[in-house]
């Protein structure tokens, strides 16, 4: 599903239909809005329907400024309005095609920053009504840091932080972009102005969206288009590497598979021994957590069931022994989500499994790289491109610079190590040495080239 934004500066000009005929064709567009139309009544209505779209919602221009149209088609996409303002239009999208639902949020802010404070209180006020997934576009007439303007006055620091204090409150993310990071330009001015979020649920349920910032077709405005990760075909994806999981520490028979590894064998060759037991163990014993889980309180809904009718000894150990089971799965589930978010400022065993999931959904997004900028200023997405480009960017960085001539002045005589500290220098490291420094270590740092984390070393030595 594609959702597209556009402060058009306009939609009276006569070949203006034609535009965005040929923008919704090329982008494959399901829900378009088009801001600052500068038109209304029966001239809006005349125009809107050449543009090729079945239903709509639009706000009336004031004069000849402002103006929000939201635009479908009934087939595909069911769009029902909710609440409005001259700032913004409200409104549940359903995707008939895919069978989800999402909240959205088109963003015409006002150029004054004192006018922007009533936006700012209904986002917030939206934000707490909303459980389900939610995204928030268009154009906000402002920005959120110095960096996001390029020229001209100086900005207005005020108004960046109400922005900021908003977003913030309402607890939204801006979606990762793709294309030049500006969105507004003109006369050699260059402001980011407009902007996509999406809420805590919306980056759980489309953790592949992304924002494209296109042309700006006769506007001093790019298109947004924001793609929900659907239509994206896959990519091919390397193999990962080996990583030790915290959740293999709560099964009894971990320590089984650990001694057999290094049973007789050189570190290196039980490493490699012990990356392949472990990948077959954890499909057999470990599996998928959460289906296992799913499964668990299934057979404990039959056994009550059960028990109702008859009470027997043998049901409730059974009973006991899968909810000691459940147990163990929610926290092999919360270790799970809690390393891969990488959190370091809350400490497991909060049970925020929820939280850690997102967390690790909105850093993944964040580490994927989606396009880079060639030698010319040009943006390639291309993956073998992309690849191309990595490897060459490393292979100059790391050969010998012919450009660099020259030659170093070296001392003609270095200091002289004492014969105590040179004893002490060639004296073998401990094995006791080796322990104390390894639990010395962060139980969660980042792991060495064996996919290991000192939590192995802390609970299997």
């Amino acid at each position: 599903m594609i959702v597209a934004s556009w402060n058009c500066r306009g939609a009276g000009n006569r070949c203006f239909p034609y535009t965005v005929k040929d923008i919704v064709y090329k982008l494959q567009i399901d829900v378009l809005c088009l801001m600052e139309t500068r038109i209304s009544g029966t001239r809006a209505e005349g125009v809107i329907r050449k543009l090729g779209f079945s239903n709509w919602i639009r706000l009336e221009a004031s004069g000849f400024a402002g103006g929000i149209w939201v635009l479908w088609n009934e087939d595909s996409m069911h769009v029902n309005y909710i609440c409005s303002s001259t700032q913004f239009v409200h409104c549940k999208i359903v995707d008939v095609k895919h069978n989800n639902s999402f909240f959205a949020t088109f963003v015409y802010g006002e150029t004054s920053p004192q006018k922007r404070i009533p936006l700012w209180l209904s986002l917030k006020a939206i934000a707490e009504a909303t459980e389900e997934a939610w995204l928030v576009i268009g154009d906000f007439n402002t920005f959120l840091d110095t960096t996001d303007k390029m020229g001209g006055s100086p900005a207005n620091h005020g108004a960046m932080k109400n922005f900021a204090d908003c977003i913030r409150e309402a607890e939204l993310f801006a979606l990762p972009i793709e294309g030049e990071k500006f969105t507004w330009e003109k006369k050699g001015v260059k402001e980011r102005l407009d902007w996509t979020f999406g809420n805590l649920k919306w980056e759980t349920e489309h953790p592949q969206s992304k924002a494209s910032h296109n042309l700006k077709y006769k506007s001093d405005h790019r298109i947004i288009v924001v793609n929900d990760g659907q239509r994206t075909p896959q990519g091919e994806y390397a193999r990962r590497l080996f990583r030790y999981q915290l959740a293999w520490a709560l099964e009894e028979s971990f320590k089984e598979v650990v001694c057999s590894s290094w049973d007789n064998v050189e570190w290196c060759e039980g490493a490699r021994k012990f990356e392949k037991a472990t990948l077959s163990w954890n499909d057999t014993v470990v599996g998928n957590t959460m289906k296992k889980k799913k499964q668990v309180i299934r057979r404990l809904e039959g056994i009550d069931r059960a028990r109702q009718n008859s009470v027997t000894n043998g049901l409730f150990k059974l009973e006991q022994k899968l909810w000691k089971e459940h147990s163990k799965l929610v926290a092999q589930e919360e270790l799970i989500w809690f390393q891969k978010s990488r959190c370091k400022w809350l400490q497991w065993g909060d049970r925020n499994t929820k939280f850690f999931h997102a967390s690790t959904t909105i850093q993944q997004r964040r580490q994927r790289i989606e396009a880079l900028q060639g030698d010319y200023g040009n943006w390639i997405s291309d993956k073998k491109k992309l690849k191309e480009m990595a490897g060459e960017f490393f292979a100059t960085l790391y050969s010998k610079d012919h450009t660099v001539t020259g030659r170093f002045d070296w001392p003609t005589a270095f200091p002289q190590i004492a014969p105590t500290d040179w004893e002490s220098i060639h004296q073998t490291v401990t094995e006791v040495e080796i322990k104390n420094t390894a639990f010395l270590m962060g139980t969660f740092k980042a792991p060495g080239p064996d996919g290991l984390q000192a939590h192995f070393f802390h609970t299997q030595w």
